[in-house]
């Protein structure tokens, strides 16, 4: 398969060596995934009104629907489009996408945590013991790894930046647990939303089946498939972005090409 593509900056083709066929191909999956991302978005927010009592602050409950909101937004819609921002946006110069992904991902960093404090507020409130079931647990663990994945990208990518090789070793593991973080998020997702619909269905309950929980399992498969369309973009690696020409000059050369393997 060809290498070259029409950039949409110029009319040369091969300005950033992905073919265009793989180009629309991956426009299109990606547009795809936008879409469904803005339909998960919308559902959740018909899920948190009309069935769980809203959102706000005049009760606890209301507080609470704060936490799956906050966490779909941020782990699932946010943090998937940082990942994908090196493919989605390959005109943009690396510092710039680098800058953005590391942006993107301090607002999932801000958003999550007032999801989570919304969490525990609701079961302190309501006598509830804190972190005891499975849910909570793999929300520790992607919070962990989220963390140390942040803190270790942004000292090794972005400032101060460690060296050449290091920065190379490291780009690997970078992308691995930046996807295994992904895929642990949408599992505590997909817990979290089933266990509340279990918890706060009451009449009619969840097992009768009634639109409430229709509507929960909707979102869960969604949600799966929301999952599955982002790891699909973000590890093809005939989607994965090439060195722009004036990248690959002057002092940011090695950068780039440290970059060109995993994104």
């Amino acid at each position: 398969m060809s290498d070259a593509m029409e950039s949409p900056k110029t009319s040369s083709p091969g300005h950033d060596g992905l073919a265009l066929v793989n180009r629309r191909h991956y426009d299109r999956v990606y547009y795809f995934s936008q879409l469904l991302a803005l339909f998960i978005f919308i559902l959740v927010l018909i899920w948190l009104i009309e069935h769980l009592g809203g959102i706000g602050f005049s009760s606890p409950a209301q507080t609470f629907n704060f936490h799956p909101l906050f966490m779909v937004l941020g782990f699932i819609i946010i943090y998937s489009n940082s990942m994908l921002i090196y493919r989605s946006f390959r005109m943009e110069l690396k510092h710039k996408l680098k800058l953005f992904h590391t942006i993107m991902n301090g607002s999932v960093m801000f958003i999550s945590f007032f999801g989570s404090i919304a969490a525990v507020y609701f079961h302190q409130k309501a006598s509830i013991t804190h972190f005891y079931s499975l849910h909570s647990w793999l929300g520790i663990s992607t919070w962990l790894m989220f963390v140390t994945q942040f803190c270790s990208g942004f000292v090794a990518f972005l400032f101060p930046g460690a060296s050449f090789s290091l920065r190379k070793m490291m780009m690997p593991y970078h992308r691995y647990f930046g996807i295994a973080t992904f895929a642990l998020a949408s599992a505590t997702c997909l817990t979290g939303i089933n266990e509340k619909a279990i918890f706060a269905f009451k009449n009619p309950s969840y097992s009768s089946m009634a639109w409430n929980g229709i509507l929960t399992n909707m979102i869960g498969l969604l949600l799966c498939l929301y999952g599955g369309t982002i790891i699909y973009l973000v590890t093809k690696p005939e989607y994965q972005r090439r060195p722009l020409p004036e990248e690959m000059t002057g002092p940011n050369r090695r950068s780039s090409i440290s970059y060109s393997a995993t994104h």
